[in-house]
């Protein structure tokens, strides 16, 4: 069982001992951000087909991955991710 992620804003501490759960906790990350729930998606959800993903919640999603990856998004990285899972990958590297 994953330790509970705690919140501080927008910027999360993370404690993920695997690949999944820290996916898992890219996936908190993102759906706190844009304000989601997060039943909804998932590693492979299209970022195209998400409705509230705006250039609003770029900029906004941009920052909590700069606060809690130290990775500054550009806007090429956001025209290269498809899914949220190429954003997550992106972010880590």
């Amino acid at each position: 069982m994953s330790q509970p992620i705690k919140y501080d804003k927008y910027r999360l501490i993370f404690h993920a001992d695997s690949l999944g759960e820290k996916m898992e906790q890219f996936i908190s990350l993102f759906c706190e951000t844009i304000e989601i729930h997060i039943d909804r998606i998932s590693e492979d959800t299209l970022l195209d087909e998400i409705e509230k993903w705006d250039s609003l919640a770029r900029v906004v999603f941009g920052t909590a991955v700069r606060e809690n990856y130290g990775k500054q998004l550009t806007r090429a990285d956001f025209m290269k991710a498809k899914t949220v899972a190429d954003l997550y990958h992106i972010a880590i590297s």
